[in-house]
């Protein structure tokens, strides 16, 4: 019961960030948010999102990502006001580690058509799962595109079906959210880079799934359904930027289900984590 009453709290906070940021951009006019308060949309140099050429021979990371998801988890849909539902998880039930810095993971939101591009191509959409170090604040994303197919995603049809509408603060709760078999056991590439929404906030890690999934063309349609429902007539894409001499590299996740934790440790987790959850509740990267 605890646990419950905690993870609503958040939800209810979570939405209000969001609907506090929501007025002042979208999508429509991506060349404004370079003159928006604070932006670097327009002046950074490593930003996101990138196109990956496969002409290239990119190199080998010599970092190790390992990724702790359950195989299922609880979480808290929302709409985050910019053409996608979001989900929200409890902070510490799910994370990744980057040679051993710990990332937990905070929420997941989509992209129609796909941010990332590979070889000039957009894929139909794309999933950002953002994380965050909870002391030094810095965030990781993992992106994972999709591509028409036979095979659905329950995942995407979880936050399709239970998606408020944009007008409403309502967070809707659900459990059993297969999480530990939504990002693909493949190669990824890994760059430094921004949010690719305002301000475009840099100092950001990226790994992105080369591996393209598949999602149903009703999967497809239904996301693309909440962005044109509030007016985004192009999708919530960012386009793809320059990539500026930085250094991308290739990088193969180890998949590692986390340990069992109590209901007692689990509501521990989440307490000691919902301030920096609340903090980027609103950033969709």
């Amino acid at each position: 019961m605890k646990i419950s009453v905690i993870f609503s709290i958040f939800g209810l906070l979570a939405s209000f960030s969001a609907g506090a940021i929501a007025a002042e951009w979208d999508h429509n006019d991506i060349a404004g948010w370079a003159d928006l308060p604070d932006s670097v949309c327009g002046s950074g140099q490593v930003q996101s999102p990138l196109n990956f050429n496969s002409s290239m021979d990119w190199p080998a990371s010599s970092e190790q990502l390992v990724v702790s998801y359950p195989q299922a988890i609880s979480a808290a849909v929302s709409n985050n006001k910019h053409g996608s539902p979001q989900l929200n998880f409890p902070s510490g039930e799910a994370f990744v580690t980057l040679d051993g810095e710990r990332f937990n993971l905070l929420q997941v939101h989509f992209h129609s058509p796909s941010e990332e591009t590979f070889d000039g191509v957009a894929p139909d959409l794309d999933a950002h799962l953002v994380h965050q170090n909870p002391e030094t604040e810095q965030l990781l994303v993992i992106g994972v595109t999709f591509n028409e197919g036979e095979e659905s995603n329950e995942l995407l049809d979880i936050a399709i079906e239970n998606d408020p509408t944009a007008d409403s603060d309502t967070n809707v709760q659900v459990t059993g959210v297969p999480l530990a078999a939504f990002v693909p056991n493949a190669e990824m590439y890994t760059f430094d880079g921004s949010l690719t929404t305002p301000p475009c906030s840099e100092g950001v890690k990226w790994f992105v799934s080369q591996q393209i999934m598949s999602a149903t063309k009703s999967e497809i349609e239904g996301l693309r359904a909440v962005a044109e429902s509030q007016g985004l007539v192009n999708g919530n894409a960012r386009p793809t930027q320059p990539l500026n001499g930085r250094p991308v590299r290739t990088i193969m996740a180890q998949m590692s289900a986390p340990s069992t934790t109590s209901t007692q440790a689990s509501a521990a987790a989440m307490i000691s984590g919902i301030t920096a959850a609340i903090l980027t509740a609103a950033v969709y990267a």
